[in-house]
């Protein structure tokens, strides 16, 4: 079973490439190793997905689970 990279969870992240990154990102630069970035925040609530720089990987993470993803953030995780 593989390690989860965020620390979070595995129903919790999701790694994705640096195209999928830029793409979501839009004019915001890619965050640096060991640091972090918003990319969505609900503005009613205090819900946000968040893009990781964890040696290297980036990966997508968030305090709901991927399964709540669509609805909150509008992002299917298994297609990012």
């Amino acid at each position: 079973m593989p390690a989860s990279i965020s620390g979070f969870g595995l129903d919790y992240e999701q790694p994705i490439g640096l195209k999928t990154a830029s793409r979501l990102l839009g004019e915001k630069p890619l965050p640096r190793m060991g640091y972090e970035i918003e990319v969505v925040t609900k503005s009613d609530s205090q819900e946000s997905l968040r893009l990781g720089n964890f040696s290297g990987s980036l990966v997508l993470f968030s305090l709901q689970p991927k399964s709540e993803w669509m609805r909150l953030y509008s992002i299917d995780p298994s297609k990012p």
